[in-house]
């Protein structure tokens, strides 16, 4: 889009909020270095020949050993890894993988693949046409990072519901059930406001290429489909057409192939600042920054990394939950962080929760590069 599309100044980028992004770089550097050695690929890379990532693009539960506990952020901006032995047997390992000396290692009793195996098993009884009665009531589950438990929430919380899921799905001791408001997909019917079509309107994401051809990345649900045209408003021109979508799974996006007339510009909605042509695995306890058409620039933490979310009556895999305020219009927003003076993409925004799609699900589905 032209500078025009940017109308909106910086309205939640405190001195304490940046002070509190560039206190937390190091231990993101030392998260993402955790999980490269853990087998995860560098998501900087990307193939645009073959039209794939270079290495894995998410990591499974054989992929963990079986001392890591999961790992957050502290309020001091430092990484802190659980692990499930002592301390002394595992510091070496973990200052190999981090390549960091300074970060804290606290005892858990529970292992990270152990935790995901039981979010893996509850999410393969969700596939069974026989338990759809008990899925209909959860509303997320996942891993918790900082909790080191895995999380069951429902709409309807009571002890029949948990009995129930404890026949029929899982009586894991390492579930935690609580309550949990079913997320809604935030879209509007308003013509004007950031991108729109005959599905309503919703918000430009950030621009990519695929094959080399340049567009945007908006929301699934708010497109609607391919070959959807889509315009700044009902009475403007139009911008592009969708040409690859999909709402459900992982991802909640369309690629918008733009106009020859189109110039579109890495500069972020809401701010004077622009986004960085790269994506950054980031922990529990981040600062995010959320920019959408109605809500405007939004700020929050992520509290889960990896969870599955029923956003209406469409199952979502993968999704990252975090804290800032978001409203409908605002689904397909770009969602990033602060990271050396940077902003680097982490997803768009899906749903209410709040939560956000990851980018490299983004990529890896419908091969777009980043620019």
């Amino acid at each position: 889009m032209d500078s025009n599309f940017f109308e909106k100044e910086i309205t939640c980028l405190t001195e304490d909020i940046l002070k509190k992004c560039e206190k937390q770089t190091n231990a993101n550097e030392s998260y993402a270095s955790l999980l490269y050695s853990y087998g995860l690929g560098e998501l900087t890379k990307y193939d645009d020949i073959n039209e794939a990532f270079v290495g894995k693009t998410e990591l499974t539960s054989e992929d963990y050993p079986d001392y890591y506990g999961g790992a957050y952020i502290n309020n001091d901006g430092e990484l802190t890894i659980y692990i499930t032995e002592e301390v002394e047997t595992c510091k070496d390992k973990i200052e190999a993988a981090t390549g960091k000396k300074n970060c804290i290692m606290k005892r858990c009793r529970y292992s990270y693949k152990d935790m995901l195996k039981v979010k893996e098993e509850i999410e393969k009884h969700g596939f069974d046409s026989q338990n759809e009665p008990i899925f209909k009531n959860i509303t997320a589950y996942g891993v918790s990072d900082m909790e080191n438990f895995v999380f069951v929430e429902m709409d309807d919380l009571t002890p029949e519901q948990i009995t129930l899921f404890k026949e029929k799905v899982s009586d894991s001791e390492l579930i935690i059930f609580r309550y949990g408001e079913k997320a809604e997909s935030e879209v509007t019917i308003r013509a004007g406001e950031g991108v729109c079509c005959v599905a309503g309107s919703s918000s430009n994401g950030f621009r990519a290429r695929i094959a080399g051809v340049a567009g945007f990345i908006m929301s699934g649900h708010g497109a609607g489909g391919k070959d959807v045209e889509i315009s700044r408003g009902s009475d403007s021109s139009p911008l592009g057409k969708t040409t690859h979508w999909q709402w459900g799974g992982s991802v909640d996006a369309a690629f918008v192939e733009v106009n020859s007339n189109v110039v579109l510009s890495n500069e972020i909605m809401n701010t004077t600042d622009k986004h960085a042509p790269f994506i950054a695995p980031s922990a529990v306890n981040t600062m995010v920054f959320q920019s959408g058409i109605t809500t405007g620039l939004t700020s929050g933490i992520i509290s889960a990394v990896n969870i599955n979310v029923q956003v209406g009556n469409i199952p979502m895999t993968g999704l990252v939950r975090a804290t800032y305020a978001s409203a409908a219009g605002d689904s397909g927003g770009i969602v990033y962080t602060l990271r050396n003076g940077q902003r680097p993409i982490l997803g768009n925004h899906v749903a209410s929760g709040p939560h956000f799609g990851q980018v490299s699900n983004i990529i890896r589905t419908f091969g777009v590069s980043l620019f």
